[in-house]
C-alpha cells in the first residue's frame, strides 16, 4: 500500500484530499496514515509464522500518543531510551510492563521508575549501570529483568552519526567482557538474567549486515549455555532501513527470514526486535507552504513555513528526502528551485535541486518523515512544535495541537517573575 497518492491530480493521504486538512489546521504539520502504519506492523506480525516473537516498538522514531496506542492496540510492545518515553508508554497503556529500557545513560531516577513499576526488562550497557541497579535492588528489595547489550563489532555501513555497533561507538559490552558480566550476574539475588541484546544501527538497507550480526549473536548465545545461562529470548534490535528514494517499501519479510534463517533446529526462545523507521517512516508526510519565491544572483529560492526546527534530519544527516507539490498540475519548470526554511542558517535547506514550477501558497509535501521527523524537532528560533494529523480511510483527527508561543516562554516568564534566589556562601 503507498499512503499517499494522486487523485484528480492532488495529493491524498489515504482517502482524504491534503489541501482539505490544511484549510482546517493550516501549515506546516506532519500527517500520517494510519492504515499504512498498521500494515507495516501486521507484516512484521506476520512474518515470523509460528516462532515465537515480541516486536518492540522503536518509540524514539515517533512518539506521538496517539501512534503509540495504534500500535498498542495491534500488540505491540515498546522499545524506549529515557525517562520520558517511559512515561509516554505508561500514558498509553497504563503501565511500563511492555518496555524494554535501553540508552547508555540511564539515570538512577529513571533505574529506580523501571524497577519499582515492573518494566519488562532492562538492557544494560556497561558494568557501571550493572553496579547502579545493583545498588538500586538491593535497596528497594526488589528484582528486575535484565538483559545484556552485546557490542559485536560489526560495521551497520548506514551513516556514522547512526552506527551503534562498532567497537569505537559507546554502545553495549563488548564481546570479550560479555560472559563475565553475565556470570557475576547470576551471583545477585535481586537480578533475573533473561535475555540478550543487540542493536548495531539505523537506515540499514545491506541485509548482508543482519546476517553477520545474528550468527555472531548466536555464537554467543553458545557460550552462554554451555556456561549454563538459559535466557528466555534474544532481541536482535531494530535498525531495518527505508527507501528515501522512492515508493519501494522496506524488505521486512526478508528482513525477519534473515533471523529465522539462522535459528537452530531446537531454538525454543522468543525472538524480540525493535523496529521503527519501517514501520512509521514511509506513513509520514510534511505538508507545507511557499511563503515567497526568491530569486538572487546564482540560485532561485522557494521560501517554506516548515523550518530546521521541524525537520532536522536534512541538515544533520544531510538527507535526502523526495519533495512533491501537493497539487500534481504543477509543470516541470524550466528552472531549479531550492526549497529553504526561514531559520537563520544556510544549512536550513530541504532541497537544491527541486524542478518543478512552485509559486507563492503553493502547498508541498516532503516525503518519508513519518520517522525522526517530529520527535527530533526543537524550538530553535523559539518557533512552536508544528500540529500532527492521523488519517484513517476518509478521515482525520489532530493527535498534537499547534503549540502557542506562550506556552514556550511560560517557563520561562515564570522564573522571570520570581526574586528567589540562592545564596551558595549561607548554604556553606
Amino acid at each position: 500500500m503507498v499512503p499517499f497518492t494522486y487523485h484528480s491530480n492532488i495529493l491524498h493521504a489515504e482517502s482524504v484530499p491534503v489541501p482539505k486538512i490544511a484549510q482546517i489546521h493550516g501549515s506546516p504539520f506532519y500527517l500520517y496514515s494510519q492504515t499504512g502504519i498498521e500494515n507495516s506492523l501486521s507484516i512484521y506480525q506476520n512474518a515470523f509464522g509460528k516462532t515465537k516473537n515480541r516486536i518492540f516498538y522503536a518509540v524514539k522514531a515517533c512518539s506521538n500518543l496517539s501512534i503509540l496506542k495504534l500500535l498498542h492496540d495491534m500488540g505491540s510492545y515498546f522499545d524506549v531510551v529515557s525517562t520520558g518515553e517511559l512515561y509516554r508508554v505508561a500514558q498509553v497503556t497504563g503501565s511500563i510492563k511492555k518496555c524494554i529500557f535501553s540508552g547508555v545513560g540511564k539515570s538512577m531516577e529513571a533505574l529506580e521508575y523501571s524497577i519499582s513499576n515492573n518494566i519488562h526488562c532492562i538492557n544494560v550497557e556497561s558494568m557501571a549501570e550493572l553496579d547502579r541497579i545493583i545498588q538500586i535492588t538491593n535497596r528497594l528489595k526488589l528484582s528486575v529483568n535484565i538483559s545484556f547489550r552485546i557490542n559485536p563489532n560489526i560495521d551497520a555501513k548506514s551513516h556514522p552519526y547512526i552506527s551503534t555497533g562498532l567497537d569505537e561507538n559507546k554502545f553495549g559490552i563488548s564481546l570479550t567482557n560479555a560472559l563475565t558480566a553475565y556470570k557475576y550476574s547470576m551471583t545477585q539475588d535481586f537480578l533475573n538474567i533473561i535475555g540478550l541484546s543487540c542493536h548495531i544501527g539505523s537506515q540499514i538497507k545491506d541485509l548482508s549486515v543482519f546476517s553477520e550480526c545474528t550468527l555472531k549473536v548466536l555464537e554467543f548465545h553458545k557460550q552462554l549455555i554451555k556456561n549454563n545461562i538459559e535466557l528466555e529470548f534474544i532481541d536482535f534490535g531494530g535498525g531495518l532501513g527505508i527507501c528515501y528514494e522512492s515508493d519501494e517499501q522496506a524488505l521486512i519479510k526478508e528482513y525477519v527470514e534473515i533471523i529465522l534463517s539462522h535459528l537452530p533446529d531446537n531454538f525454543s526462545s522468543y525472538i524480540y526486535i525493535e523496529p521503527g523507521r519501517s514501520i512509521v517512516g514511509k506513513n509520514g508526510i510534511l505538508v507545507t507552504r511557499v511563503e515567497y519565491i526568491k530569486e538572487n544572483v546564482q540560485n532561485y529560492f522557494a521560501v517554506v513555513d516548515a523550518a530546521m526546527n521541524d525537520l532536522i534530519r536534512p541538515t544533520l544527516y544531510n538527507s535526502k528526502h523526495r519533495i512533491v507539490p501537493v497539487n500534481n498540475l504543477v509543470l516541470k519548470a524550466n528552472k531549479t528551485y531550492q526549497i529553504v526554511g526561514p531559520v537563520c542558517e544556510t544549512s536550513d535547506t530541504f532541497s537544491k535541486s527541486f524542478e518543478r514550477q512552485v509559486q507563492q501558497n503553493d502547498l508541498l509535501a516532503i516525503l518519508d518523515v513519518g520517522a525522526y521527523g517530529a520527535t527530533m524537532s526543537s524550538h530553535y528560533n523559539t518557533r512552536p512544535n508544528i500540529p500532527e494529523v492521523l488519517v484513517k480511510n476518509n478521515t482525520f483527527r489532530l493527535i498534537r495541537k499547534h503549540q502557542s508561543i506562550d506556552s514556550i516562554l511560560q517557563e520561562e516568564l515564570d522564573c522571570l517573575k520570581t526574586t528567589v534566589t540562592t545564596d551558595i556562601i549561607k548554604q556553606a
